[in-house]
């Protein structure tokens, strides 16, 4: 392990498939692991670890195929990620686990079975329980993975704007006129133009670049959409819960927050006021999560 300079050490864990799990570790207390979402890496969680700091050491992996671990590998399944899990717990000694969205839905999963942890936090971990949505979500990954296998990175990031833009706008959290001059934009050729930079961001940044993060959420979305009849494994999941999530967020969360809620054994759920999907990575608000991690954390 070695110290940086951006105040953090790092380390390693070996998962069962020996795949290295890189992580950043800092602060001072009882163990937390922050399990970064799906297009991000540890550095999207540094903001809501440094809101930790005072009262917990924060333990920051990079998920399998993103910065300090090994690849993804040929197969990846839910249990590669509890697996991964569980390595980066025994080797820093951690107590607790949160994640957002897919690292909150693998925060939950991995704490099946896996006693060193004694509480689990998730915020919006989507799980498919027939909620109303649930086709809509299946229609976007998929198109999403086409068009990142087809090597159309660009168009699919143009492609999950105009989907966002057109759910805010139904939602009225953005006017409708607004929506509609983006929704105007055209996926192909401006896919394309943006693609280039994308590239040459990936020339700068490797394995950190989005392009390679977009690349790395592909196979996810499989786990994700595999959920669909799994609720029942969430009994076994004997650790108390808390399961956040936020007002301004597509109501599908908050009702896989719901259906996660009926089946857990011991679990809280909490709105938090004006934050949306984004709100626990360092681009959102996670000053308000973190509070709601640290009275939990600490009871």
């Amino acid at each position: 392990m070695r110290a940086s300079a951006a105040t953090y050490a790092t380390g390693t864990a070996m998962s069962a498939d020996g795949t290295t799990i890189g992580y950043r570790r800092f602060g001072e207390g009882p163990g937390v692991v922050l399990l970064h979402g799906g297009v991000n890496s540890a550095r999207h969680m540094m903001k809501l670890g440094r809101g930790l700091t005072d009262a917990f050491t924060v333990v920051l992996p990079d998920r399998r195929g993103r910065g300090m671990s090994g690849p993804i590998g040929p197969a990846y399944r839910i249990e590669r990620e509890d697996e991964d899990l569980a390595a980066v717990v025994a080797a820093t000694g951690a107590q607790f686990v949160f994640g957002p969205a897919d690292g909150g839905l693998f925060a939950l999963h991995g704490a099946i079975g896996l006693h060193r942890i004694s509480k689990v936090a998730a915020y919006e971990p989507l799980i498919m329980a027939g909620q109303p949505g649930i086709e809509e979500i299946r229609r976007v990954f998929t198109t999403m993975q086409e068009l990142v296998t087809d090597g159309r990175v660009g168009e699919a990031v143009m492609f999950s704007v105009h989907e966002s833009v057109l759910d805010a706008a139904r939602r009225g959290q953005l006017p409708g006129w607004l929506a509609s001059l983006v929704h105007r934009i055209p996926v192909s050729p401006t896919g394309a133009a943006l693609e280039v930079l994308l590239r040459l961001e990936r020339a700068r940044r490797g394995d950190l670049s989005m392009w390679d993060l977009l690349v790395a959420l592909m196979p996810e979305l499989d786990l994700v959409m595999a959920t669909e009849g799994t609720l029942e494994q969430y009994r076994h999941l004997e650790a108390p819960a808390l399961l956040l999530s936020g007002s301004r967020s597509d109501p599908i969360f908050a009702a896989s927050a719901q259906a996660l809620h009926g089946m857990l054994p011991r679990s809280t759920m909490v709105r938090l006021p004006g934050l949306n999907h984004d709100s626990a990575q360092s681009y959102g608000k996670p000053d308000a999560i973190a509070a709601a991690l640290r009275v939990f954390f600490s009871s």
